[in-house]
């Protein structure tokens, strides 16, 4: 499948993914989320990949659903109209349990869907510029799809604040609520990258991807205290991979020089 709507570039365990309709703040349609959608679901599959960098062309980051789309929806039935938006869930599902570590560099506008593709990314760096909303509210809509993804970065009180209200935030608030992890100056994340690519690069490949399944397992409430017997398995297995052989056995004979 040619692409019209990302842009993909892949080198040396790093995969970066851009959004690519700057004309439109790389608003999503149903082209793009397709797009997307099939190149994540071949990047799961590739074990060469250990890190994805999600990003956007031109001045913002993701400006949310295009209006035109929604516009246009409006026109049929209830069920087709689900069927037109359902994609978009998958997509965000498809971003979150992505095997890979996932990083989303954010900056100018931010809003409503594009929120929801930061908040399904393991790490957010954002410019201190970068301007958020939810703004569904004010248009008689409801950040329905996006809002299992955004609960996971921040609290109740803080969705019902941003949300009830669709007011314009800056990134300070984002940082302090959750839905970013660290500011950078304007015109500095790929430095802030780079600094954060330096953190990651020690850990095991198959750990990792197996620390995220868990991690998302647990907070999802599918891992319990109760399901010691899977924690453990988990464990036991890591402990006998090759991987964890290696690694293990590297550390003890360090320790001994």
């Amino acid at each position: 499948m040619s692409y019209q709507f990302i842009e993909t570039i892949q080198e040396n365990g790093l995969c970066r993914i851009l959004l690519n309709r700057p004309e439109k703040q790389n608003a999503i349609h149903s082209e793009m989320i397709a797009e997307l959608s099939d190149f994540l679901k071949q990047l799961a599959k590739d074990n060469s990949v250990r890190i994805v960098v999600l990003e956007g062309k031109g001045k913002s980051f993701c400006s949310g659903a295009d209006l035109t789309w929604f516009a246009e929806a409006a026109t049929r039935s209830g069920k087709d109209i689900r069927k037109q938006f359902e994609p978009l869930s998958k997509l965000l599902r498809r971003l979150q349990t992505l095997p890979q570590i996932t990083i989303a560099l954010a900056k100018g506008n931010i809003f409503g869907g594009g929120v929801g593709l930061l908040a399904a990314c393991d790490f957010v760096l954002m410019e201190e510029s970068a301007i958020l909303a939810f703004s569904e509210v004010l248009l008689g809509l409801v950040p329905a799809t996006i809002l299992p993804f955004v609960a996971g970065r921040i609290n109740k009180q803080q969705a019902r604040k941003l949300m009830f209200t669709g007011k314009y935030f800056p990134a300070n608030t984002a940082l302090t609520n959750g839905l970013a992890d660290e500011i950078v100056p304007e015109g500095k994340l790929e430095e802030g990258l780079q600094t954060l690519l330096s953190d990651l690069k020690n850990a095991a490949p198959e750990a990792i991807q197996v620390c995220k399944k868990l991690i998302n397992e647990v907070y999802s409430g599918k891992v319990k205290p109760k399901n010691y017997q899977y924690t453990t398995k988990i464990l036991a297995g890591r402990i006998a991979s090759e991987e964890g052989k290696e690694r293990i056995g590297a550390f003890l004979e360090k320790r001994k020089k």
